[in-house]
């Protein structure tokens, strides 16, 4: 198994090959992040099958097991239990991220907040200290307004406005390597461009220019990573 690690005061960011099954015990709270390829996660009683875009919550003296035969190539980003529990302001007990088995959420926002971060440690800059806990204090607030909740969620339906997002995120996700601009995305969607805008400012805190650079950013950020991994 080869890696690139980096780390701060209160979390840490590991990229890793999987060429060998794997054996650990967290010792914080991890998002286990699918980059490229499959896996096969058993995790207490659990078995579950990883696959590219899969995110995993994995809560502090959990063990588990890690094995692909893909080579894949995955991100763990892990926070000091004691600093993750007096940071987050929502129900810690109460909040599931498993994308295998939660279908209610659209996880591709969950995992451009962690990509930031790990952009952040990546970067190298000790000015970015401030910039990192901007990030995580942006990633923490997401989970406890949306994933603090215990599923299933009494089959409460989707709102029409977040189906739209989720639409527009999935689009972006699987085409944001093309040229694009604002006025095409509006044509795809059947939206203005006026509307377009205003929808993904107040959903996603961002423009549409921000969020599809942010996407290329860390489509960059991976490639470059996955290339050094393998130069190993």
């Amino acid at each position: 198994m080869y890696n690139l690690t980096t780390n701060s005061q209160y979390s840490e960011a590991i990229i890793y090959k999987l060429t060998e099954p794997v054996y650990y015990r967290s010792t914080g709270v991890i998002f286990l992040c699918m980059l490229t390829g499959d896996a096969i996660l058993s995790l207490n009683t659990e078995v579950l099958d990883l696959t590219d875009q899969a995110v995993i919550l994995l809560r502090p003296d959990e063990y588990y097991n890690l094995k692909s035969n893909t080579s894949a190539l995955i991100l763990e980003l892990s926070f000091d239990y004691i600093f993750f529990k007096e940071t987050f302001s929502g129900d810690y007990d109460r909040m599931l991220c498993n994308s295998v088995l939660d279908k209610e959420h659209d996880y591709s926002k969950l995992r451009m907040y962690i990509a930031k971060i790990a952009i952040v440690h990546y970067s190298n800059v000790i000015e970015n200290r401030f910039y990192l806990l901007a990030n995580v204090y942006q990633l923490f607030h997401y989970l406890n307004s949306e994933f603090v909740a215990a599923l299933p969620v009494d089959d409460i339906p989707i709102s029409k406005q977040q189906q739209k997002i989720n639409k527009i995120i999935s689009y972006l996700n699987r085409n944001y390597y093309n040229s694009m601009s604002l006025q095409d995305l509006a044509i795809h969607m059947d939206f203005t461009p006026q509307y377009l805008e205003k929808l993904m400012k107040q959903t996603l805190n961002c423009t549409f220019s921000e969020y599809l650079n942010q996407i290329r950013l860390q489509a960059s950020l991976l490639s470059r990573i996955y290339l050094t991994v393998n130069m190993v």
